[in-house]
């Protein structure tokens, strides 16, 4: 009887314990950053918004585009984990100073070593769990002034930071999702630019707030792990359109947006296969 009831309080105990042991980290380590994606009421619709735009389609579109795949530059770094997933309206100062130039256009990185993107900077066996900056220059053709420019990334792992020619866009969180910036007002038709890019990839267990947050049965690649491109389009133009199925029809939804205040005509063409 004795030995059951040591046995329950010690079960007992390291529940306890077990539920305790979370609020027990530092405040900075339990801060977490806010989700970028949300979802407004437009029209009587819901429409999902992220980074301060519409959600795109990430599909190929039939608009100007510009690969920046290919061969970037990076630096391989130890990362401060709590800076990255602190609050970007409190941290971004911080990041800045951390990033010691990086993020601006006219920093030397010709010392770097090179990397192909798609692709990722630790595969096995290399140690994961670590962090890199990525920057590549590349060309803009001068017919892309006055248009809407958005950089779309297919995915990248698992906290990565942008700069387009020095203006901070945002940020992303998760490895496993493509996200997309307004880069309109960054971009320098005619002219060279430079997109730069901080990742972040904490190890595993180490925080309560990443995902996924524990062991899996797959490796923890970091970096810029899908597409990067850049799509010019006019003013106006169709974000997305989501198709719902049904056995007698279906439902179609276009979400149109505007950049700028001036009306435009717009005709939205659908063809059914």
């Amino acid at each position: 009887m004795r030995l059951a009831r040591r046995f329950a309080g010690f079960v007992l105990v390291n529940v306890v314990l077990g539920l305790l042991l979370p609020a027990c980290v530092s405040p900075e380590a339990a801060t977490e950053l806010a989700p970028t994606l949300s979802l407004k009421s437009i029209g009587g619709s819901r429409v999902a918004f992220q980074n301060g735009i519409p959600v795109p389609t990430f599909s190929y579109q039939p608009r100007r585009r510009l690969e920046l795949g290919g061969r970037w530059r990076i630096q391989t770094t130890a990362m401060d984990h709590d800076l990255s997933l602190a609050v970007r309206s409190q941290s971004l100062n911080r990041l800045i100073a951390d990033a010691a130039g990086r993020e601006k256009t006219a920093f030397d990185d010709t010392r770097w070593a090179t990397v192909e993107v798609p692709g990722s900077y630790d595969p096995p066996p290399s140690p994961s769990g670590n962090g890199a900056w990525y920057r590549k220059d590349f060309d803009v053709s001068s017919d892309w002034q006055n248009q809407t420019v958005t950089l779309k990334f297919g995915a990248a792992n698992y906290i990565a930071d942008v700069w387009l020619n020095g203006h901070y866009l945002g940020y992303h969180e998760g490895g496993s999702t493509p996200f997309a910036f307004d880069a309109t007002d960054a971009i320098v038709a005619g002219d060279i630019n430079t997109v730069a890019v901080r990742i972040d990839n904490p190890p595993w267990g180490t925080r309560q707030d990443i995902v996924p947050w524990g062991l899996t049965d797959w490796w923890n690649y970091g970096g810029l792990t899908q597409p990067v491109w850049l799509e010019a389009t006019p003013a106006v133009y169709a974000v997305r359109a989501d198709v719902v199925p049904h056995l007698d029809g279906a439902d179609i939804a276009v979400t149109v947006h505007q950049r700028g205040g001036a009306a435009a005509p717009v005709q939205v063409g659908i063809d059914i296969l």
